[in-house]
Protein backbone atom coordinates (compact mmCIF):
# COMPACT_ATOMS: atom_id res chain seq x y z
CA UNK A 1 0.00 0.00 0.00
CA UNK A 2 1.54 3.05 -0.96
CA UNK A 3 2.43 6.11 1.56
CA UNK A 4 -0.88 8.08 3.44
CA UNK A 5 -3.05 10.33 0.99
CA UNK A 6 -2.64 13.85 1.55
CA UNK A 7 -5.59 16.18 2.39
CA UNK A 8 -5.72 19.87 1.74
CA UNK A 9 -6.99 21.93 4.78
CA UNK A 10 -9.75 22.97 2.14
CA UNK A 11 -10.80 19.36 1.07
CA UNK A 12 -10.91 18.70 5.15
CA UNK A 13 -13.05 21.64 5.71
CA UNK A 14 -15.96 19.42 4.47
CA UNK A 15 -15.42 17.00 6.56
CA UNK A 16 -17.47 15.71 9.86
CA UNK A 17 -16.56 17.25 12.81
CA UNK A 18 -15.00 14.81 15.74
CA UNK A 19 -17.54 14.22 18.79
CA UNK A 20 -16.56 15.89 22.39
CA UNK A 21 -16.18 12.38 23.85
CA UNK A 22 -12.62 10.84 24.67
CA UNK A 23 -10.97 8.43 21.62
CA UNK A 24 -11.92 4.51 22.75
CA UNK A 25 -8.57 2.30 22.11
CA UNK A 26 -8.11 -0.75 22.29
CA UNK A 27 -6.57 -1.04 25.00
CA UNK A 28 -8.70 0.14 27.20
CA UNK A 29 -10.43 -2.84 26.41
CA UNK A 30 -8.37 -5.65 26.47
CA UNK A 31 -4.47 -6.63 26.49
CA UNK A 32 -3.24 -7.09 23.03
CA UNK A 33 -0.85 -10.46 22.29
CA UNK A 34 1.52 -7.70 20.45
CA UNK A 35 1.88 -3.80 20.60
CA UNK A 36 2.04 -2.09 17.42
CA UNK A 37 4.95 0.21 18.23
CA UNK A 38 3.16 3.12 17.48
CA UNK A 39 3.05 6.26 19.94
CA UNK A 40 -0.81 6.31 19.83
CA UNK A 41 -1.79 9.63 21.82
CA UNK A 42 1.38 11.61 19.55
CA UNK A 43 0.49 9.92 16.58
CA UNK A 44 -1.69 11.51 13.19
CA UNK A 45 -5.72 11.10 13.23
CA UNK A 46 -6.29 9.54 10.09
CA UNK A 47 -8.03 11.76 7.54
CA UNK A 48 -6.74 14.78 9.62
CA UNK A 49 -3.24 15.09 7.87
CA UNK A 50 -1.78 18.24 5.87
CA UNK A 51 1.68 16.33 4.98
CA UNK A 52 2.35 12.66 3.73
CA UNK A 53 2.28 9.79 6.47
CA UNK A 54 4.86 7.44 5.46
CA UNK A 55 4.74 4.88 8.27
CA UNK A 56 1.46 3.17 6.93
CA UNK A 57 1.91 0.87 9.92
CA UNK A 58 0.77 3.42 12.20
CA UNK A 59 -1.12 5.74 10.18
CA UNK A 60 -4.33 4.20 8.67
CA UNK A 61 -4.73 4.97 4.84
CA UNK A 62 -5.92 5.32 2.25
CA UNK A 63 -9.10 3.56 4.79
CA UNK A 64 -8.77 6.32 7.65
CA UNK A 65 -12.40 6.85 8.09
CA UNK A 66 -13.65 3.40 9.88
CA UNK A 67 -17.01 2.01 10.39
CA UNK A 68 -18.06 -0.03 12.53
CA UNK A 69 -21.69 -1.63 11.84
CA UNK A 70 -24.44 -3.34 13.66
CA UNK A 71 -27.21 -5.47 12.65
CA UNK A 72 -30.90 -5.68 14.00
CA UNK A 73 -32.10 -8.73 11.96
CA UNK A 74 -35.79 -9.63 12.48
CA UNK A 75 -36.32 -12.18 10.05
CA UNK A 76 -34.73 -14.72 10.47
CA UNK A 77 -34.24 -13.78 14.09
CA UNK A 78 -30.58 -13.57 14.50
CA UNK A 79 -28.63 -13.11 17.50
CA UNK A 80 -30.29 -12.43 21.20
CA UNK A 81 -33.10 -10.29 21.69
CA UNK A 82 -32.10 -7.54 23.40
CA UNK A 83 -28.86 -7.18 21.22
CA UNK A 84 -27.34 -6.10 18.17
CA UNK A 85 -24.84 -8.27 16.32
CA UNK A 86 -21.48 -7.61 14.62
CA UNK A 87 -21.63 -6.90 10.93
CA UNK A 88 -18.24 -6.16 10.47
CA UNK A 89 -15.53 -3.00 10.87
CA UNK A 90 -14.90 -1.55 7.25
CA UNK A 91 -11.72 0.71 6.49
CA UNK A 92 -13.57 3.62 3.92
CA UNK A 93 -11.28 6.19 2.29
CA UNK A 94 -11.90 9.40 3.34
CA UNK A 95 -13.97 11.02 0.65
CA UNK A 96 -16.21 7.73 1.14
CA UNK A 97 -15.29 5.54 -1.02
CA UNK A 98 -13.79 2.45 -0.05
CA UNK A 99 -11.47 -0.53 -1.42
CA UNK A 100 -12.39 -3.76 -1.07
CA UNK A 101 -10.61 -7.91 -1.27
CA UNK A 102 -7.25 -5.40 -1.28
CA UNK A 103 -4.86 -9.02 -0.71
CA UNK A 104 -5.66 -11.90 -1.67
CA UNK A 105 -2.84 -13.54 -0.43
CA UNK A 106 -3.87 -12.91 3.24
CA UNK A 107 -7.14 -14.60 2.65
CA UNK A 108 -7.54 -17.35 4.95
CA UNK A 109 -9.53 -20.49 4.52
CA UNK A 110 -10.76 -20.97 8.15
CA UNK A 111 -10.85 -18.24 10.45
CA UNK A 112 -12.26 -20.43 12.86
CA UNK A 113 -8.54 -22.62 12.78
CA UNK A 114 -6.50 -19.38 12.19
CA UNK A 115 -8.07 -18.38 16.01
CA UNK A 116 -7.85 -21.99 17.56
CA UNK A 117 -4.10 -21.90 16.27
CA UNK A 118 -3.47 -18.22 18.43
CA UNK A 119 -4.82 -19.86 21.20
CA UNK A 120 -8.14 -17.82 21.14
CA UNK A 121 -10.74 -19.75 21.77
CA UNK A 122 -12.40 -16.82 24.01
CA UNK A 123 -12.67 -14.63 21.13
CA UNK A 124 -14.13 -17.44 19.03
CA UNK A 125 -16.79 -18.30 21.17
CA UNK A 126 -17.70 -14.41 21.54
CA UNK A 127 -18.11 -14.31 18.19
CA UNK A 128 -20.01 -17.65 17.86
CA UNK A 129 -22.76 -15.81 19.99
CA UNK A 130 -22.27 -12.03 18.74
CA UNK A 131 -20.85 -11.99 15.09
CA UNK A 132 -23.70 -14.33 13.51
CA UNK A 133 -24.64 -15.04 9.83
CA UNK A 134 -28.49 -15.04 9.18
CA UNK A 135 -28.38 -18.11 7.73
CA UNK A 136 -25.89 -20.28 9.95
CA UNK A 137 -22.97 -20.06 8.26
CA UNK A 138 -21.01 -18.16 10.33
CA UNK A 139 -17.75 -19.13 9.12
CA UNK A 140 -18.08 -17.84 5.76
CA UNK A 141 -19.07 -14.80 7.03
CA UNK A 142 -15.97 -14.33 8.71
CA UNK A 143 -13.78 -15.20 6.30
CA UNK A 144 -16.11 -12.52 4.16
CA UNK A 145 -15.65 -9.81 6.53
CA UNK A 146 -11.82 -10.11 6.87
CA UNK A 147 -11.40 -10.76 3.10
CA UNK A 148 -13.35 -7.55 2.31
CA UNK A 149 -12.24 -5.22 4.68
CA UNK A 150 -9.66 -6.70 6.68
CA UNK A 151 -7.31 -6.91 4.39
CA UNK A 152 -7.52 -3.63 3.15
CA UNK A 153 -6.33 -1.83 6.66
CA UNK A 154 -2.78 -0.77 6.19
CA UNK A 155 -1.80 -1.30 9.80
CA UNK A 156 -2.44 -4.95 9.81
CA UNK A 157 -0.41 -5.52 6.50
CA UNK A 158 2.13 -8.29 6.94
CA UNK A 159 5.07 -5.86 7.03
CA UNK A 160 3.37 -4.28 10.79
CA UNK A 161 3.27 -7.73 12.19
CA UNK A 162 5.59 -8.83 14.92
CA UNK A 163 8.83 -11.23 13.57
CA UNK A 164 8.20 -14.28 14.65
CA UNK A 165 4.81 -14.56 15.41
CA UNK A 166 2.00 -17.29 14.22
CA UNK A 167 -0.05 -17.04 11.17
CA UNK A 168 -3.14 -15.12 11.18
CA UNK A 169 -2.14 -12.50 13.89
CA UNK A 170 -3.27 -10.10 11.22
CA UNK A 171 -6.53 -11.35 11.16
CA UNK A 172 -6.99 -12.32 14.93
CA UNK A 173 -5.97 -8.27 15.62
CA UNK A 174 -9.25 -7.32 13.38
CA UNK A 175 -11.61 -9.91 15.11
CA UNK A 176 -10.25 -8.57 18.68
CA UNK A 177 -10.77 -4.91 17.58
CA UNK A 178 -13.88 -5.19 16.17
CA UNK A 179 -15.05 -7.01 19.22
CA UNK A 180 -13.68 -4.38 21.77
CA UNK A 181 -15.69 -1.57 19.14
CA UNK A 182 -18.65 -3.35 19.56
CA UNK A 183 -18.93 -3.93 22.92
CA UNK A 184 -18.09 0.03 23.54
CA UNK A 185 -21.34 0.87 21.65
CA UNK A 186 -24.22 -1.22 23.39
CA UNK A 187 -26.71 0.42 20.58
CA UNK A 188 -29.74 -1.63 22.50
CA UNK A 189 -28.83 -0.39 25.74
CA UNK A 190 -28.47 3.10 23.96
CA UNK A 191 -32.11 3.73 22.32
CA UNK A 192 -33.67 2.22 25.63
CA UNK A 193 -32.23 4.59 27.72
CA UNK A 194 -34.55 6.89 25.65
CA UNK A 195 -37.24 4.95 25.97
CA UNK A 196 -36.76 3.54 22.75
CA UNK A 197 -37.59 -0.42 22.43
CA UNK A 198 -38.55 -2.76 19.72
CA UNK A 199 -42.19 -2.68 19.09
CA UNK A 200 -44.73 -3.67 16.34
CA UNK A 201 -47.04 -0.77 16.96
CA UNK A 202 -44.82 2.00 17.93
CA UNK A 203 -42.99 3.58 15.28
CA UNK A 204 -39.94 6.29 15.63
CA UNK A 205 -38.58 9.22 13.67
CA UNK A 206 -35.14 9.23 12.47
CA UNK A 207 -34.52 12.41 14.75
CA UNK A 208 -36.06 10.28 17.42
CA UNK A 209 -33.07 7.43 16.92
CA UNK A 210 -30.16 9.94 15.99
CA UNK A 211 -31.16 11.95 18.94
CA UNK A 212 -30.70 9.09 21.24
CA UNK A 213 -27.54 8.01 20.28
CA UNK A 214 -26.23 11.78 20.43
CA UNK A 215 -27.51 12.26 23.79
CA UNK A 216 -25.97 9.22 25.13
CA UNK A 217 -22.48 8.97 23.63
CA UNK A 218 -22.29 12.25 21.68
CA UNK A 219 -22.39 11.51 17.87
CA UNK A 220 -24.56 10.74 15.46
CA UNK A 221 -24.77 7.62 13.51
CA UNK A 222 -25.86 6.44 10.13
CA UNK A 223 -29.23 4.20 10.44
CA UNK A 224 -29.99 2.08 7.78
CA UNK A 225 -33.76 0.80 6.62
CA UNK A 226 -35.45 -2.01 4.30
CA UNK A 227 -38.14 0.62 3.25
CA UNK A 228 -38.77 2.34 6.49
CA UNK A 229 -38.30 -0.57 8.54
CA UNK A 230 -34.41 -0.71 10.70
CA UNK A 231 -31.44 -3.27 9.91
CA UNK A 232 -28.67 -1.55 10.37
CA UNK A 233 -26.03 0.90 12.25
CA UNK A 234 -23.08 2.50 11.63
CA UNK A 235 -20.82 4.28 13.64
CA UNK A 236 -17.79 5.64 12.71
CA UNK A 237 -14.29 6.74 13.39
CA UNK A 238 -10.95 8.14 12.80
CA UNK A 239 -7.57 6.47 14.19
CA UNK A 240 -4.65 7.77 15.85
CA UNK A 241 -2.36 4.48 15.20
CA UNK A 242 -2.76 1.06 14.24
CA UNK A 243 -5.90 -0.60 14.58
CA UNK A 244 -3.82 -3.03 16.75
CA UNK A 245 -3.70 -1.08 19.71
CA UNK A 246 -4.08 2.85 18.50
CA UNK A 247 -7.13 4.93 19.93
CA UNK A 248 -10.62 4.86 18.43
CA UNK A 249 -12.12 8.40 18.39
CA UNK A 250 -15.67 8.92 17.23
CA UNK A 251 -17.25 10.93 14.76
CA UNK A 252 -20.42 11.73 13.60
CA UNK A 253 -21.55 10.03 10.36
CA UNK A 254 -19.78 10.68 6.98
CA UNK A 255 -23.44 9.56 5.85
CA UNK A 256 -26.92 10.10 7.36
CA UNK A 257 -27.66 6.34 5.84
CA UNK A 258 -30.57 4.93 4.25
CA UNK A 259 -33.45 5.45 6.79
CA UNK A 260 -36.41 7.84 5.34
CA UNK A 261 -35.64 11.01 7.47
CA UNK A 262 -39.20 11.98 7.88
CA UNK A 263 -42.46 9.59 8.41
CA UNK A 264 -42.31 6.73 10.62
CA UNK A 265 -39.25 4.26 11.16
CA UNK A 266 -40.10 0.80 12.73
CA UNK A 267 -37.45 -1.11 14.98
CA UNK A 268 -39.00 -4.35 15.28
CA UNK A 269 -38.73 -7.10 17.68
CA UNK A 270 -36.51 -9.99 16.83
CA UNK A 271 -38.67 -12.51 14.56
CA UNK A 272 -41.16 -10.44 13.58
CA UNK A 273 -41.03 -8.54 10.18
CA UNK A 274 -44.64 -6.96 9.35
CA UNK A 275 -45.91 -4.65 11.61
CA UNK A 276 -49.67 -3.11 10.55
CA UNK A 277 -49.67 -5.14 7.75
CA UNK A 278 -46.65 -4.32 6.13
CA UNK A 279 -43.76 -6.51 4.79
CA UNK A 280 -39.58 -6.21 4.29
CA UNK A 281 -37.02 -8.77 3.13
CA UNK A 282 -34.37 -9.89 5.61
CA UNK A 283 -31.19 -7.84 5.89
CA UNK A 284 -28.86 -8.63 3.52
CA UNK A 285 -26.47 -11.17 4.42
CA UNK A 286 -22.67 -10.25 3.45
CA UNK A 287 -22.68 -13.82 2.69
CA UNK A 288 -25.75 -14.25 0.66
CA UNK A 289 -28.90 -12.48 0.05
CA UNK A 290 -31.90 -13.61 1.57
CA UNK A 291 -35.81 -12.61 1.61
CA UNK A 292 -38.25 -13.34 3.65
CA UNK A 293 -42.11 -11.94 4.88
CA UNK A 294 -44.51 -12.74 6.98
CA UNK A 295 -47.50 -12.36 8.91
CA UNK A 296 -47.65 -11.18 12.25
CA UNK A 297 -50.04 -10.95 14.97
CA UNK A 298 -49.76 -8.62 17.54
CA UNK A 299 -52.59 -9.39 19.19
CA UNK A 300 -54.06 -12.73 21.43
CA UNK A 301 -54.13 -16.15 20.01
CA UNK A 302 -58.04 -16.29 19.86
CA UNK A 303 -59.35 -15.43 16.14
CA UNK A 304 -61.26 -12.04 17.76
CA UNK A 305 -58.07 -10.34 19.37
CA UNK A 306 -58.73 -11.16 22.63
CA UNK A 307 -58.27 -14.01 25.06
CA UNK A 308 -61.39 -15.93 26.29
CA UNK A 309 -62.09 -15.82 30.23
CA UNK A 310 -60.15 -19.44 30.52
CA UNK A 311 -56.63 -18.93 31.70
CA UNK A 312 -53.54 -19.74 30.33
CA UNK A 313 -50.36 -21.38 31.10
CA UNK A 314 -47.06 -20.34 30.44
CA UNK A 315 -44.47 -22.98 28.46
CA UNK A 316 -40.83 -22.03 29.20
CA UNK A 317 -39.81 -23.67 25.63
CA UNK A 318 -35.84 -23.88 25.04
CA UNK A 319 -34.51 -24.44 21.21
CA UNK A 320 -38.48 -25.34 20.51
CA UNK A 321 -38.80 -28.30 22.74
CA UNK A 322 -40.65 -27.67 26.04
CA UNK A 323 -38.71 -28.00 29.10
CA UNK A 324 -41.22 -26.27 31.80
CA UNK A 325 -43.80 -23.97 33.10
CA UNK A 326 -43.79 -20.72 35.17
CA UNK A 327 -45.42 -21.01 38.40
CA UNK A 328 -48.05 -19.00 40.12
CA UNK A 329 -44.99 -16.55 42.20
CA UNK A 330 -43.25 -16.14 38.27
CA UNK A 331 -40.97 -18.35 39.17
CA UNK A 332 -40.28 -21.71 36.53
CA UNK A 333 -39.49 -24.85 36.90
CA UNK A 334 -38.86 -28.46 35.04
CA UNK A 335 -42.59 -30.13 33.81
CA UNK A 336 -42.79 -32.90 36.10
CA UNK A 337 -45.14 -34.74 38.73
CA UNK A 338 -44.56 -32.61 41.63
CA UNK A 339 -45.07 -29.58 39.44
CA UNK A 340 -47.82 -27.72 38.97
CA UNK A 341 -48.26 -25.08 36.34
CA UNK A 342 -50.03 -21.80 36.96
CA UNK A 343 -52.70 -20.94 35.35
CA UNK A 344 -52.80 -17.09 34.34
CA UNK A 345 -55.67 -14.64 33.35
CA UNK A 346 -54.95 -11.66 31.04
CA UNK A 347 -56.70 -8.26 30.63
CA UNK A 348 -56.50 -5.79 27.65
CA UNK A 349 -58.02 -2.46 27.31
CA UNK A 350 -57.11 -2.53 23.83
CA UNK A 351 -56.54 -6.20 22.38
CA UNK A 352 -52.71 -5.79 22.38
CA UNK A 353 -51.23 -4.39 25.77
CA UNK A 354 -52.18 -7.21 28.64
CA UNK A 355 -52.07 -7.30 32.58
CA UNK A 356 -51.01 -10.68 33.71
CA UNK A 357 -52.54 -12.19 36.95
CA UNK A 358 -51.43 -15.84 38.39
CA UNK A 359 -53.44 -17.06 41.89
CA UNK A 360 -50.50 -15.12 43.74
CA UNK A 361 -51.31 -11.52 42.84
CA UNK A 362 -50.87 -9.41 39.63
CA UNK A 363 -47.48 -9.98 37.59
CA UNK A 364 -44.78 -7.36 37.29
CA UNK A 365 -40.81 -7.01 35.80
CA UNK A 366 -39.24 -5.04 37.89
CA UNK A 367 -36.51 -2.39 37.13
CA UNK A 368 -33.47 -5.12 37.29
CA UNK A 369 -35.78 -7.25 34.94
CA UNK A 370 -37.16 -9.72 37.33
CA UNK A 371 -40.75 -11.33 36.73
CA UNK A 372 -42.99 -11.86 39.74
CA UNK A 373 -46.45 -12.77 40.64
CA UNK A 374 -47.67 -11.15 43.92
CA UNK A 375 -50.69 -9.85 45.41
CA UNK A 376 -48.43 -7.06 46.77
CA UNK A 377 -47.48 -5.54 43.39
CA UNK A 378 -48.77 -2.04 42.85
CA UNK A 379 -48.18 -1.64 39.02
CA UNK A 380 -48.41 -4.89 37.23
CA UNK A 381 -46.50 -4.77 34.31
CA UNK A 382 -47.88 -4.20 30.42
CA UNK A 383 -46.91 -7.58 28.03
CA UNK A 384 -47.53 -8.27 24.63
CA UNK A 385 -48.38 -11.06 22.90
CA UNK A 386 -46.57 -12.01 19.56
CA UNK A 387 -47.54 -15.05 17.13
CA UNK A 388 -44.21 -16.31 16.03
CA UNK A 389 -44.38 -19.38 14.04
CA UNK A 390 -47.83 -20.17 15.20
CA UNK A 391 -47.11 -19.58 18.82
CA UNK A 392 -48.07 -16.60 21.17
CA UNK A 393 -44.85 -15.47 22.65
CA UNK A 394 -45.27 -13.33 25.97
CA UNK A 395 -43.62 -10.28 25.50
CA UNK A 396 -41.92 -7.36 27.39
CA UNK A 397 -40.76 -4.21 26.08
CA UNK A 398 -40.09 -5.67 22.80
CA UNK A 399 -38.19 -8.81 24.41
CA UNK A 400 -39.50 -12.47 23.83
CA UNK A 401 -36.41 -13.55 25.85
CA UNK A 402 -36.82 -15.06 29.57
CA UNK A 403 -33.81 -16.52 31.33
CA UNK A 404 -32.60 -17.96 34.91
CA UNK A 405 -29.15 -18.17 36.21
CA UNK A 406 -29.56 -22.07 35.34
CA UNK A 407 -32.22 -24.65 34.63
CA UNK A 408 -33.80 -25.74 37.78
CA UNK A 409 -33.63 -29.65 38.29
CA UNK A 410 -35.98 -31.83 40.06
CA UNK A 411 -38.76 -29.95 41.65
CA UNK A 412 -36.40 -27.08 42.15
CA UNK A 413 -37.83 -23.57 40.94
CA UNK A 414 -35.87 -20.82 39.76
CA UNK A 415 -36.60 -17.10 39.19
CA UNK A 416 -37.79 -15.54 35.84
CA UNK A 417 -35.59 -12.74 34.22
CA UNK A 418 -36.14 -10.42 31.19
CA UNK A 419 -33.74 -11.36 28.72
CA UNK A 420 -30.52 -13.31 27.86
CA UNK A 421 -28.69 -15.44 30.57
CA UNK A 422 -26.35 -17.80 30.52
CA UNK A 423 -25.87 -20.39 28.11
CA UNK A 424 -28.77 -23.27 27.71
CA UNK A 425 -31.03 -21.49 30.03
CA UNK A 426 -32.68 -19.10 27.82
CA UNK A 427 -36.34 -19.77 26.91
CA UNK A 428 -39.48 -18.13 25.14
CA UNK A 429 -42.64 -18.49 27.23
CA UNK A 430 -45.44 -19.62 25.19
CA UNK A 431 -49.36 -19.47 25.78
CA UNK A 432 -50.87 -23.06 26.38
CA UNK A 433 -54.58 -23.12 27.32
CA UNK A 434 -55.37 -24.71 30.06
Amino acid sequence: MSAAILFSTLGMAAFVSASPLTGLGARQFFNPSFLAGCTAPHSQLSCHNTTVQEDTCCFESPGGLIMQVQLWDTYPRTGADDEWTVHGLWPDNCDGTWGQFCDPSREYPSVTQVLKDNNREDLLGWMTKHWLDQKGDNESFWEHEWNKHGTCMSTLEAKCMPKGRKNGTDAVAYFQTTMNLHKAVPTYKILAAAGIYPSDDKSYTYDELTSAVKKEMGYIPAFDCNKNIIFEISYYYNLRGSVVDGRFQHIDAFTSGSCPKTGPLWYLPKGVAAPAGQSTSASPSSTSASTATVTVSTTSPTASGTPPSAKYMLDAVIDGATAGCLLSKGTWAVTGPSITCAKFSFTSSDNVHYTMTSSKGPCAVDEDGGLSCDANVQAPSSFKLTSINGSNRLTFQGLTTFSSNTVPQGSAQESVKLGCGPLNSEFALILRAS
